[in-house]
């Protein structure tokens, strides 16, 4: 009659909420008779007549927790003597627990029940702060990290006078333990390792540094005494094996406590971190690759060109057609000596293993041989082009204190195989178009510009957006490229004034950046962006450029 399955359900869930493991039990039966219950519950003397007008259904329902209340309509051994429902919830509330109990005629019942975490047994982590010992939930825990000598410095900045830690390119807002439970500090002079405990509070991750990290162990929960759970940086505390007392952390707490704000703080050092990728000039930050081709030549290409770094047996080196290859994945990899295009120190003779970097070129892998794979590393440098000669070279910086040229990887594999660059019919032919790059990267400037000219695209450089509206005034533009973060006006105001003026509605725009957020894409799209690249990848740039062109050709 109610339209039901003919089979019930009954759903369990268990999750951790507050400080307290909550368990709801929900099914889809009838309900309770909640007129019924109150008919009872005043026939048993439990309640009067006045109070069971006045009740709400749901105080109603939970009825059946009084003792000596029962529905049954026989006593038997086991059931209708009203203590069933009664002990579960002495149980329940004797150890600050509760039950809860929502019922519908018709549509089921569902029961809450919320056990303190005090009296739960959890693994933890135990560290060590002047001294006294803590437990660190280890459902909060994601990782550890050890900083050591140089590294605490490297790797601790400050932004917005706030301590970040740059972990795998996110940055993490630091923590003090005992900055935040008033403890003693250790003086700089005696700090040589920084242990730093990367936890999840449920909004974010926090880095929290502590004094010692110990090992996990299965812990005990009690709760706090009344003097102390006025403290929000403590959940509870536990005896030791060895009868001490270690207090447990909450992590919340400890955020809260230490007034870190993730929407705002965390927000404003990650764009701060896209700042200082984008800018390439004389604070230039990029992850580079450093390999030498010559016997004391230093070379250096953007990481993320990088395909895979790879070894081969030199007697598996083929020769077809006077080139070099080799076996790869199934395919054919050619082979790029760079000596052979670059002014390089004599090349010392390679015996055994062949160093080679993999690039995608063209929907197909080139290998260019090198010397000798020396680092990976994220680099502040002073991007020159002054002494550019030859082809192959974008520029030079001082990196570790050497010289070091920064190749283009795409232009040595042209000069190479060029009849690579022939047989494809797909790679998009610029035929003179012209495209704006606005970005304030010397480095990334130069990159682009040279992927266009390579396409035959003609390009005209800005720093920032400014500089990109004046050169507008004077030279016509088939398309606009521009970064995002740049100084004096960035890309979203220079895409603002391009869509206020009616003279360059019709041009199409694509954004090529570091920043990669939602929120950032989001804004772009809503000013009417063709395309959002990340950068930098030649074949998606160029193509990506060809195809908004077109499209808006057809428009």
């Amino acid at each position: 009659e109610a339209g039901k399955n003919p089979v019930g359900s009954m759903e369990i869930r268990a999750f951790h909420e507050g400080g307290q493991v909550n368990i709801v039990i929900r099914d889809d039966g009838a309900g309770i008779n909640i007129p019924k219950v109150k008919a009872l519950a005043i026939k048993k003397d439990l309640i009067s007549q006045q109070h069971a007008d006045s009740m709400s259904d749901r105080d109603a329902a939970n009825l059946v927790f009084m003792a000596g209340f029962s529905t049954a309509e026989k006593v038997t051994a086991v059931s209708g003597r009203g203590v069933g429902m009664d002990v579960v919830r002495n149980n329940i509330e004797g150890i600050g627990g509760s039950i809860d109990l929502q019922s519908e005629m018709g549509k089921g019942t569902t029961i809450t029940v919320k056990i303190p975490l005090t009296l739960a047994i959890i693994p933890a982590l135990m560290v060590d702060n002047a001294g006294h010992t803590f437990a660190i939930p280890q459902v909060n825990l994601t990782e550890l990290v050890c900083l050591e000598g140089n590294e605490i410095q490297k790797r601790i900045e400050m932004v917005r006078n706030v301590e970040v830690f740059r972990l795998r390119g996110e940055l993490l807002p630091i923590v003090r333990l005992a900055d935040v439970l008033d403890l003693p500090k250790r003086p700089n002079s005696e700090i040589d390792f920084l242990y730093i405990v990367v936890l999840s509070s449920g909004k974010g991750q926090i880095g929290l540094v502590v004094d010692q990290v110990f090992d996990t162990e299965e812990i005990v929960v009690k709760p706090l005494s009344k003097h102390l759970k006025h403290l929000a940086a403590y959940a509870g505390a536990s005896i030791l094996g060895d009868g001490s007392v270690a207090l447990i952390l909450d992590v919340q707490g400890i955020v809260e406590s230490a007034g870190i704000e993730f929407d705002l703080d965390l927000e404003e050092a990650r764009n701060a971190e896209a700042n200082a990728l984008d800018n390439l000039g004389k604070d230039d930050q990029q992850d580079i690759l450093l390999f030498s081709i010559g016997s004391q030549d230093q070379y250096a290409i953007p990481l993320g060109l990088v395909n895979r770094l790879e070894e081969f047996d030199r007697s598996k080196v083929e020769v077809v057609s006077g080139r070099e290859v080799v076996q790869y994945r199934g395919d054919i990899l050619p082979l790029v000596h760079p000596e052979h295009f670059l002014s390089v120190s004599e090349m010392p003779e390679q015996k055994g293993l062949l160093s080679v970097i993999v690039f995608s070129f063209e929907e197909k892998f080139v290998g260019l041989i090198v010397n000798e794979i020396l680092d990976i590393q994220q680099v502040r440098a002073d991007f020159s082009q002054a002494s550019v000669s030859e082809g192959g070279v974008l520029g030079n910086a001082i990196v570790n204190g050497k010289t070091t040229e920064f190749l283009d990887v795409y232009q040595l594999i042209e000069m190479a195989l060029p009849s690579l660059v022939r047989k494809n019919s797909n790679t998009p032919q610029g035929t003179g178009r012209r495209v704006l790059v606005v970005d304030d990267s010397p480095f990334y400037r130069t990159m682009i510009v040279s992927y266009l000219h390579s396409a035959g695209f003609e390009a005209v450089e800005a720093e920032h957006g400014e500089e990109a509206l004046q050169k507008m005034e004077r030279i016509a533009v088939d398309l606009v490229l521009t970064d995002l973060e740049m100084p004096v006006m960035d890309g979203f105001e220079l895409l603002e004034n391009l869509n206020e003026q009616e003279v360059y509605k019709d041009i199409p725009t694509v954004v090529l950046t570091t920043v990669d957020q939602d929120s950032t894409r989001e804004r772009a799209r809503q000013l009417g962006v063709d395309s959002y690249l990340i950068k930098v990848d030649r074949e998606e740039l160029i193509h990506t450029v060809d195809r908004a062109l077109k499209e808006r050709v057809k428009s």
